[in-house]
């Protein structure tokens, strides 16, 4: 019986196998694995070689710069991926050319922004920190640069996920990880401090700037692909890509700000210690969940365009698929860091640390409604409804962080911090009553 066990699970795990979509997901659940063992040993390391303190100048100026970044995205990056590979499915030269054109063409603007940031840094800094304007200043600069020559990756990366090349995908965005890791351990030992991060963020996306450069004619001359050059000379118009890309970018930008601005808004009105466990809590709360969740979502934005034309029925059945296991899945991961997380964060990151545990858990049990949001972005766009999504999150995102603001007023910051990120989810959760019963047809009680 166990033989005839084992022999039905080969063949099951056989036939996942030859699926193109499982191998890719597999690809980059191991990236992930790695990346986010990356991410944790990089919180680790830098916990300890700066100390709370130093840990939350770091905080600190890591949401000035994320959130003001925030500002300077116009959806390219995910117009691209989505629309791109839809073109390319379809052996459509000139839709690739008028895709290449419009991101490349949006992302020069956006570097403009980016460099005008790194300039009213300055002011910008001795307004909000008027204490620490200095060191926040530099760092800020640092990060808006590091930014500015991050800006055409997406496009290489792009292009890698439609051609179904996710392993050297894969294999760069972790290089790129290892690389800022070693040069910025590399820039605090020297005595640089905080500021050393953002020295090694900068250098290690100028380094894979020129990698990513070179790979990309390579790419283009292997699978005939349009250059950036006659993309840029195409006569195409690109007025519907940008039209996409600003409700994309309006509706993942007002979703992205949200922790990003309780963070920030959290560094304007508290210690820089306290800032360091909430971005910290955050961030370790999310190893669990980002090692599954972030990558089916990534993967489903790429492969359910390409399943629009075999019919609404078949797309709902891989969505009621994709939801079900993506729910098996990621409860595993989750109760696994409740169970594991709380003795290895003041292994790991010392005893001064040991705040970060209680937000940490409550924020995981938070996280348990993700998977219900894993088709959204995907089916939105591919219906063409992302304004839905838009106007859901620009009507409730600014009442949360209202409420946000109210919340610290009446109770700690960290207990603020985590009611927000719960009305947060649960804002989130309603968008999918729209989402599956009107675009879909699902019910919950199939799942």
């Amino acid at each position: 019986m166990i033989t005839s066990l084992t022999l039905n699970m080969q063949k099951r795990i056989s036939f996942l196998w030859k699926k193109a979509f499982v191998r890719d997901v597999f690809t980059l659940q191991v990236g992930s694995v790695f990346r986010f063992g990356i991410g944790f040993l990089k919180s680790v390391i830098f916990a300890r070689l700066l100390g709370l303190e130093g840990f939350g100048m770091y905080a600190v100026a890591l949401s000035f710069t994320g959130t003001f970044k925030i500002f300077t995205g116009f959806g390219q990056e995910q117009a691209l991926l989505s629309y791109l590979a839809e073109e390319y499915g379809k052996k459509n030269t000139q839709g690739m050319q008028a895709l290449i054109k419009y991101f490349c063409l949006v992302t020069l603007f956006a570097g403009v922004l980016l460099c005008s940031l790194a300039l009213l840094s300055p002011l910008l800094t001795s307004v909000l920190y008027p204490e620490s304007a200095k060191m926040v200043m530099a760092m800020a600069v640092l990060g808006f640069l590091g930014f500015v020559v991050s800006l055409p990756h997406p496009l290489v990366i792009a292009l890698l996920q439609i051609v179904r090349d996710v392993r050297m995908m894969t294999i760069l965005e972790n290089t790129n990880l290892l690389l800022q890791l070693i040069l910025s351990v590399c820039f605090v030992l020297l005595g640089w401090g905080p500021l050393g991060v953002f020295l090694g963020l900068f250098f290690s996306n100028l380094i894979m700037t020129i990698v990513y450069g070179l790979l990309f004619f390579r790419l283009r001359h292997r699978y005939r692909l349009p250059g950036i050059r006659e993309s840029l000379w195409s006569t195409v118009s690109i007025r519907s890509y940008v039209q996409q890309g600003l409700w994309i970018a309006m509706d993942k930008n007002i979703v992205n700000v949200f922790p990003q601005a309780l963070l920030f808004l959290l560094s304007v009105s508290a210690a820089p210690s306290v800032v360091g466990v909430a971005q910290l809590a955050l961030k370790v709360a999310n190893l669990p969940t980002g090692l599954f969740f972030a990558h089916v979502v990534r993967m489903a934005n790429t492969v359910l365009p390409t399943l629009k034309n075999k019919g609404v029925s078949f797309l709902r059945k891989q969505c009621f698929l994709l939801i079900r296991h993506a729910l098996c899945f990621h409860w595993l991961l989750v109760f696994g860091g409740i169970i594991t997380l709380p003795f290895i964060v003041p292994i790991a990151y010392g005893q001064e640390f040991t705040g970060v545990i209680m937000p940490m858990l409550w924020i995981l049990l938070i996280r348990l409604l993700q998977p219900f949001n894993v088709a959204n972005s995907a089916l939105m766009r591919i219906f063409r409804k992302v304004h839905v999504s838009t106007i859901w999150n620009v009507a409730r995102i600014p009442l949360e962080l209202g409420l946000f603001l109210f919340f610290l007023q009446n109770f700690s910051p960290i207990t603020s911090f985590v009611v927000a990120i719960f009305l947060h989810q649960i804002g989130a959760f309603a968008l999918n009553w729209y989402v599956y019963r009107s675009l879909l047809g699902i019910r919950f009680y199939m799942l």
